[in-house]
């Protein structure tokens, strides 16, 4: 996936719900993409493969 990046720190994806360790490829999201009553402006983590199905969704 482009724009995904490894983590520099453990830490947990909100998605899912499971946390995932240091140098495991996580991207940057808006958040209304993974909870349709967020905020459109905010970016959240989460890991690189519920990026993607959140992505694939939108197109």
């Amino acid at each position: 996936m482009r724009g995904s990046f490894p983590a520099r720190y453990a830490g947990w994806c909100p998605n899912c719900r499971t946390d995932y360790p240091v140098d495991a490829l996580i991207a940057y999201v808006r958040e209304y993409l993974v909870f349709p009553d967020g905020r459109a402006g905010k970016t959240i983590l989460v890991c690189e493969d519920c990026a993607k199905a959140v992505t694939r969704d939108r197109r």
